[in-house]
């Protein structure tokens, strides 16, 4: 029963991100957020459908894929430190069930972290991946959803 309500879940979530468009402050829709979506290499979400996620108290594990090499010091609630350079091991000490439903996000649009951090994912096994390739700069500066400093 669990793993059905993962799946629908997922497969509820991949389909809100595609119908809707991260939108700027007047209301227009954000063109960087469409262009970082059809580069996407795994199934994709926004910053409405990951807020909708949390809120539903849905379970899931939100990487950050920045790591410890970060320039803005500010992450989106909840989520925890990973890099593509991780060891296996590592990466297993982070998220260890392979069936768990995971979203990684990097800073922003062209940050190739969240989708080099997918790539090694999805290749040790793990099921259920989805990009946020917009990251923190949509969550915060377009969404205006709440970010948190990283822990020191």
């Amino acid at each position: 029963m669990k793993k059905i309500f993962q799946i629908l879940t997922v497969a509820t979530f991949l389909v809100t991100s595609s119908t809707c468009f991260a939108i700027s402050g007047d209301g227009t829709r954000f063109l960087q957020y469409e262009e970082a979506v059809k580069s996407a290499t795994y199934g994709h979400i926004d910053a409405r459908g990951l807020k909708a996620l949390m809120d539903a108290n849905s379970p899931f594990v939100l990487l950050d894929a920045r790591g410890k090499s970060y320039s803005d010091p500010m992450k989106i609630p909840g989520s925890k430190l990973a890099h593509y350079k991780l060891s296996q091991e590592e990466i297993e000490e982070i998220v260890p069930d392979k069936n768990d439903l995971i979203v990684v996000y990097c800073f922003s649009f062209g940050c190739p972290l969240s989708r080099n951090l997918a790539d090694k994912l999805v290749e040790l096994g793990y099921k259920n991946v989805l990009e946020y390739p917009a990251g923190l700069k949509e969550w915060r500066d377009i969404a205006e959803y709440p970010a948190l400093p990283m822990e020191k």
